[in-house]
């Protein structure tokens, strides 16, 4: 009992208590950040087909990158053009037609991910920088199947870029 009577030693025993409590809540954000949940999509989309097979281009599914700041998923209609009746005997493409003939939205996920807090725009990186998409999209145009987690985009993968082209790297360019 006489220990808690020492002067600082409740302050000390409070400061500790904190600091660990700060510990533990940062360690759980970046394990969070590492392990991000298990990502299905509506259809197991081809990647690989549509853009090596088919040579289309991003732009052609992902139809606003070039003038709004987010890229856009798929719409319905566009899946539509090319899929109003089957193509070919996937079960993938199946499902698809069926959703498309039903009228059922494609509710596709993102697979990229980053925090509330950052401001990314498609337009100002594709098209004003004129950066290919694989540069934050690595090989996702030669995948057969949808990754099953979320790439988490980090601060470091955005200055490591920024400073390898000697882009401005202020931090309210970003964090909004």
């Amino acid at each position: 009992m006489r220990a808690w009577r020492r002067p600082g030693m409740v302050t000390t025993v409070i400061l500790g208590f904190a600091v660990g409590w700060i510990i533990a809540v940062l360690a759980l954000a970046a394990y969070a950040r590492s392990n991000p949940k298990a990502i299905e999509q509506p259809v197991a989309f081809n990647h690989r087909m549509h853009v090596e097979d088919l040579d289309l281009a991003c732009l052609d599914c992902h139809e606003y990158y070039e003038e709004e700041v987010f890229s856009g998923f798929p719409s319905s209609e566009t899946c539509a053009m090319c899929h109003e009746e089957a193509q070919g005997d996937s079960p993938a493409e199946a499902k698809l037609v069926g959703m498309l003939t039903s009228g059922e939205p494609i509710a596709w996920r993102s697979l990229y991910l980053q925090p509330s807090h950052v401001f990314y725009s498609h337009r100002r990186h594709v098209v004003v920088a004129a950066i290919e998409c694989d540069r934050c999209h690595d090989a996702i145009a030669a995948t057969e199947v949808p990754p099953s987690t979320a790439s988490v985009l980090t601060m470091d993968d955005c200055l490591d870029c920024h400073r390898a082209h000697e882009v401005a790297d202020d931090c309210t360019n970003c964090h909004r």
